[in-house]
């Protein structure tokens, strides 16, 4: 799982990826959670309505990069399960 967050040095929002949840500074502001199945988005608050349009084209470059990154992932670990029950199936 990945979260999309913000912190807020003056004058700008400083934007990074977690892997853990516990990894996202307390005063920060997520923006998105990526797993491999699914991103929820946050768009509702004062911070999204207040984006620049460079502000928002970073903050959608690292969604899309999350979202990729967990879905190949997930497609990795789906192989490994598929493959492991094939063996078991032929052993049996």
């Amino acid at each position: 799982m990945r979260f999309v967050y913000a912190t807020r040095p003056l004058p700008k929002l400083e934007f990074a990826i977690a892997t853990r949840r516990e990894a996202v500074p307390e005063d920060a502001e997520v923006f998105a959670v990526c797993d491999g199945a699914m991103t929820i988005r946050q768009h509702e608050g004062q911070s999204c309505n207040n984006l620049t349009d460079q502000e928002q084209s970073l903050l959608e470059g690292l969604i899309v990069e999350s979202q990729i990154s967990e879905t190949t992932s997930a497609i990795a670990n789906d192989d490994g399960f598929v493959q492991r029950l094939l063996r078991r199936l032929l052993i049996i």
